[in-house]
This record gives C-alpha cells, structure tokens and sequence, in this order.
C-alpha cells in the first residue's frame, strides 16, 4: 500500500470530520456528507456543467440561515491535480450563478494555494471562501 496516498486520504477523512462536526455545532441543518456511513443515502447533490458534461460531487453540502452551502475538502497535495481544479471551478461556477455559498476546506499550510486556484478559476468573493483546519 502507497504510505503517501494513505496519508493524504486521512488527512482528508480528519478535515471533513472536523467539517461535519463544526457545521453540526453551528446549527447548520440538511447536512449531506458524501463517503460517510454515518450519512449513507444523504449525499450531496451531484453538480454539472451542461456546456461541459462535467459533474462532480461536492464532499459536503448544508443550509444555514436559508443559504445553501457546498463544501469541497482538498489536501495540499489534490489541489495539484487537474480534476480538483475541474471541480473548484465547477462549483465555483455554480455558485456564482445560483447564488449560493462555495466552501474549500484545506488543511492550513495549503490555504494560500486553494484561494489561489478560487480565485484563477473565476470565484467570486461574495460566493466563495477558504477555510482551513
């Protein structure tokens, strides 16, 4: 087994767990988590460009406050590949258009990198945001 790629896939297992965890302590309601039993049957929508035939879906998705939200978790090492930066500028994209909130969940040494990508991609600011655990 590649050590390398086991590492990254429980470094993103830990951040969407302290994701679920902290949307759950801020009242955060319709919690949809893509890859966890605990959520089995409550994934996310799947999201796609028309113009495109790309889809993906996103890690996470909530409402609060009657704004929908989308959550995508990137390790410092996903951001990198090309089918990361495929899906920030797809929801990215979608946010901006159904006005709705985009978040990407990085651990902290790769936030200046994902608002980098964010912010090639198109992001809007008013749509979208780092966050990092």
């Amino acid at each position: 087994m590649d050590t390398r790629n086991e590492s990254v896939r429980a470094q993103r297992e830990s951040l969407l767990t302290i994701l679920i965890e902290r949307l759950l302590h801020r009242g955060y309601q319709d919690l949809r988590v893509c890859g966890q039993e605990r959520y089995e049957g409550l994934r996310p929508d799947f999201i796609f460009w028309d113009e495109t035939d790309i889809g993906f879906m996103p890690d996470a998705s909530a409402v609060k406050g009657g704004i929908p939200y989308i959550f995508q978790v990137e390790t410092k090492e996903s951001l990198r590949g090309e089918e990361a930066q495929r899906r920030i500028a797809l929801f990215s994209a979608y946010a901006r258009h159904y006005r709705r909130q985009f978040v990407i969940v990085t651990p902290e040494e790769a936030e200046d990198e994902a608002r980098e990508i964010l912010m090639r991609s198109g992001g809007d600011e008013r749509f979208v945001r780092v966050v990092a655990f």
